[in-house]
């Protein structure tokens, strides 16, 4: 904004034309920019860097990124579950490898290093290099987790379709 007024992203590269659901700065200063169905576009030095299929990202809407302690990327996609970037390569993590589900709508790095995913079937969790998932039946992290956030006193707020609900890390 200057003076104002809404100035336009760079129509040169990057996500010109497309709608941007989430953005995130890294700890290297970048700006990663994911789409809603042209996967992510990376801003580093004045220059835009796209990610897809070519590259290794299956996902094509990117809803939530995140960064963990190591420095890993993790985008969260819709319906092909979450991507992390590790040291310039993809890997890819479904409900098949213990996500809770395959569309990640939002994603948490808490202040022990504990990386949380809402998704479309309830709370995830990444720790020690495997996931946990936090069901139970009918109870509120069952349902689609929209937002995550960590509040000055450990505890995890969600955001859900059935409102907002709070657990004590």
């Amino acid at each position: 904004m200057k003076n104002g007024a809404l100035i336009p992203g760079d129509p040169r590269g990057g996500t010109a034309g497309r709608p941007v659901l989430s953005l995130f700065r890294d700890r290297r200063g970048r700006l990663w920019a994911g789409s809603g169905g042209g996967g992510l576009d990376c801003l580093q030095d004045g220059n835009w860097r796209h990610y897809g299929p070519a590259s290794g990202l299956r996902g094509s809407i990117i809803a939530a990124l995140a960064e963990d302690r190591r420095g890993r990327l993790w985008a969260g996609s819709m319906r092909e579950g979450v991507h992390v970037l590790d040291r310039g390569a993809w890997r890819r993590y479904s409900a098949a490898d213990g996500l809770a589900g395959d569309s990640v709508y939002a994603i948490l790095v808490d202040e022990r290093g504990n990386v949380w995913l809402g998704t479309d079937k309830g709370l995830g969790l990444f720790r020690r290099e495997a996931f946990l998932s936090f069901r139970q039946a009918g109870g509120p992290l069952t349902s689609p987790i929209l937002a995550l956030l960590q509040d000055d006193s450990g505890g995890l707020w969600m955001s859900t379709l059935n409102g907002i609900h709070r657990a004590q890390l």
